[in-house]
């Protein structure tokens, strides 16, 4: 909302959480405790992708006082 557009516009789920692990990276065991043992999940077989700033990507999530996740 902040951006005055869907942030990650996916047509299917899929596609949809490709484009939110794009932002902020794929889940690891790490920062998604028990993920890497859903089938479902598995299933998808997604990219690693890195974190990248929310900043980045909704730049005036700032001025509305928004925590902006920074990837660290």
């Amino acid at each position: 909302m902040t951006c005055g557009r869907p942030m990650f516009p996916g047509s299917t789920t899929e596609d949809q959480l490709h484009l939110i692990f794009k932002v902020i990276g794929t889940p690891t065991d790490d920062t998604w405790p028990g993920i890497i043992y859903s089938e479902e999940f598995r299933g998808y077989n997604f990219p690693h992708y890195r974190p990248d700033p929310l900043i980045n990507h909704a730049p005036r999530s700032v001025h509305l006082g928004v925590t902006v996740f920074t990837g660290a």
